[in-house]
C-alpha cells in the first residue's frame, strides 16, 4: 500500500511542478499522412517489441558504460505523526544502501553544440550511464556543463489537454482532450536527502497520517534545485495552465510526420517523423511549508500560478497551497493564451508552416504578425486560419512562449524526437551566482540529483524509476 502511495505521490509531484520559430521545411499542402495503427489503448494491452537502439559510432577508446542492476524493492515506512508544517522525511531503508548511480562528467575544451543531434565528438569521449531505455552523458568546460539524455518512446507527447480546437459548425472554441505531455524533471540536492532518496526526498505526507503526499522537502532550510525540462501542468482537465515549454528559440521539422488519427486519447499525436524544439527549462526551487524564504511566493511564475488558481476558485488546499515548488526569479517562459472567461484563445497563427510550428506559439510570432488576436476576427476569418491548422494536424496552444528572463531561464534545452526516440541536450553555467541554484564550484565533490520522466497517459512510469528512489551522483572527471 505504501509503495502504491509513493507512485500516487510522484504523479502528484510532477503533476504540479510547474517553451521564434525557424521551421526547416516548407508547409505541406495536404493533410499529414494517416496510417492504420492500433489505438493507444490497444497497443498498451499488447506486448510491445522494443526497437533496437540506433548504432552509434564509437571513439577509438570507448569509455566504460555503467549499467545498473535493479535495486531491491523496499516498502517505505512513513511516520504518521509530526507537525504539519514540517512533515518527516521519508526514508527508504535498503534502497538507500544500494550502490549509488554515478554520472561522470568528462572535461572538454568546448561544449558540444546544443541542437538535439548528439553527433559532436565531445559526447563520444564521455562515459555513459545506462538505465533501462535511458542513457545519460555529461561534459564540462571551465565555465559550463552540458548533459545528454536519450530514451525510446513511441509518441513525443507534444499536445496538451486544453489546447484549442475550433468548431467551424458552431463557431465555438473547445478545449482539446489531448494527452498530458511527458514530464521530465532533473532535481539537484542543495540541502536535503536527494543523495540517498532520489526524488522521494521531496515527497512528503501532509497532513501527517492523511495518506496524501505532496511536493515539498522535509523541513526548514532544505532546498532542491529542480529543472522542469519539457512541460508544465495545469490543474484539472477543464482548467488551463498546462503546456509544452520548449520551442521559443525555434522549432524544426524534417519532412512530413505521420499522425495516428484513430487514437481516442489524442487525434493530433504523431507516431513517426523528425521534430526538434529549442528553448529553456523552467528553473525552480523546492522547499518546505515551514521555510520562510520562499513561502510568500513572490516570483513572477508563482504569481502566474496563484492568479490562475484564484480565477478558478479552487479549494484552499489546492496544489498551490501544499506543493512547494517556486520559480526562480525572472519572468517565466510563457504567458496565458486564454481569455478571461476561458472560452477562447487570445492568439492564433494565420498560417502555421508544419506540425511542429503549429504546436508552438511564440511572442515573436505575435510581434511579427504571424499570429493575430482572435477577438478581432470574424468567424469566417477564424475558420480560414483554422483550416491551415487542420492541414498540418495542429492545434492552437494554450500558452504563448516568451524568452524567460533572470534565473528562471538558466537552463537551455534542445530536444529532438525522431521515429520513437528522444534526444535531449541541455546546458547551464557551472556557477550562476544565485542561491536559487546548485553551484558546481567544487569539482572535487559529488553532486546528488534525482530525475523523473513520467508518462501520464499510459499510467506507467517505466523510464526512470530508479532515479526517483535511488540517490544519483554527478561526478567531475579530473
Amino acid at each position: 500500500m505504501k509503495t502504491y502511495l509513493k507512485i500516487i505521490c510522484l504523479v502528484t509531484v510532477l503533476a504540479f511542478v510547474i517553451g521564434a520559430c525557424s521551421p526547416a521545411a516548407a508547409p505541406p499542402q495536404e493533410p499529414a499522412p494517416v496510417v492504420d495503427l492500433p489505438t493507444i489503448e490497444q497497443a498498451a494491452a499488447e506486448p510491445v517489441e522494443q526497437a533496437a537502439a540506433e548504432p552509434v559510432e564509437q571513439a577509438a577508446a570507448e569509455p566504460p558504460e555503467q549499467i545498473v542492476a535493479e535495486p531491491p524493492i523496499v516498502e517505505v515506512k512513513s511516520p504518521s505523526v509530526g507537525p504539519t508544517k514540517a512533515p518527516p522525511t521519508l526514508k527508504t531503508g535498503a534502497i538507500a544502501n544500494f550502490p549509488p548511480l554515478v554520472l561522470t562528467a568528462s572535461k572538454v575544451d568546448q561544449l558540444p553544440k546544443i541542437d538535439g543531434k548528439a553527433d559532436d565528438p565531445e559526447w563520444k569521449s564521455a562515459p555513459q550511464l545506462k538505465l533501462g531505455v535511458l542513457t545519460m552523458k555529461a561534459v564540462y568546460t571551465d565555465e559550463d556543463i552540458a548533459f545528454l539524455m536519450s530514451w525510446t518512446h513511441r509518441m513525443p507527447k507534444i499536445n496538451s489537454q486544453n489546447n484549442w480546437i475550433f468548431d467551424a459548425k458552431t463557431g465555438n472554441w473547445i478545449a482539446s482532450d489531448g494527452a498530458r505531455p511527458q514530464w521530465f524533471v532533473m532535481a539537484f540536492n542543495m540541502t536535503g536527502d536527494v543523495d540517498t532518496e532520489g526524488c522521494y526526498a521531496f515527497c512528503h505526507e501532509d497532513p501527517p497520517g492523511s495518506g496524501i503526499y505532496h511536493h515539498q522537502t522535509g523541513g526548514e532550510s532544505e532546498y532542491v534545485d529542480a529543472w522542469i525540462i519539457m512541460a508544465k501542468h495545469g490543474y484539472g482537465k477543464e482548467n488551463h495552465d498546462s503546456g509544452w515549454l520548449l520551442g521559443v528559440d525555434g522549432v524544426s521539422q524534417d519532412g512530413d510526420v505521420v499522425i495516428d488519427t484513430r487514437s481516442t486519447i489524442d487525434s493530433n499525436m504523431i507516431v513517426a517523423g523528425d521534430v526538434t524544439f529549442f528553448g529553456y527549462a523552467e528553473d525552480s526551487v523546492i522547499d518546505s511549508p515551514a521555510d520562510p524564504k520562499y513561502g510568500l511566493r513572490n516570483s513572477p511564475r508563482d504569481q502566474f500560478c496563484k492568479k490562475c488558481h484564484e480565477d478558478k476558485n479552487l479549494d484552499p488546499k489546492d496544489p498551490v497551497s501544499v506543493d512547494y515548488t517556486h520559480g526562480d526569479l525572472g519572468e517565466p517562459g510563457y504567458i496565458a493564451n486564454w481569455n478571461e472567461s476561458y472560452s477562447a484563445p487570445v492568439y492564433m497563427q494565420t498560417e502555421p508552416e508544419n506540425y511542429a510550428d503549429a504546436m508552438v506559439l511564440t511572442q515573436a510570432e505575435v510581434d511579427s504578425g504571424a499570429a493575430v488576436r482572435v477577438d478581432g476576427l470574424s468567424n469566417d476569418q477564424i475558420a480560414e486560419y483554422w483550416a491551415n491548422y487542420e492541414k498540418v494536424n495542429g492545434v492552437v496552444p494554450q500558452l504563448v512562449l516568451q524568452k524567460p528572463t533572470g534565473s528562471i531561464g538558466d537552463v537551455y534545452v534542445a530536444a529532438n524526437w525522431k521515429d520513437g526516440k528522444w534526444t535531449v541536450e541541455l546546458t547551464r553555467k557551472l556557477n550562476t551566482n544565485t542561491d536559487d541554484d546548485v553551484q558546481f564550484t567544487d569539482l572535487n565533490r559529488d553532486y546528488p540529483f534525482g530525475m523523473s520522466l513520467w508518462d501520464h497517459t499510459l499510467k506507467v512510469d517505466y523510464l526512470t524509476p530508479f532515479f526517483r528512489e535511488v540517490g544519483t551522483l554527478l561526478r567531475f572527471q579530473q
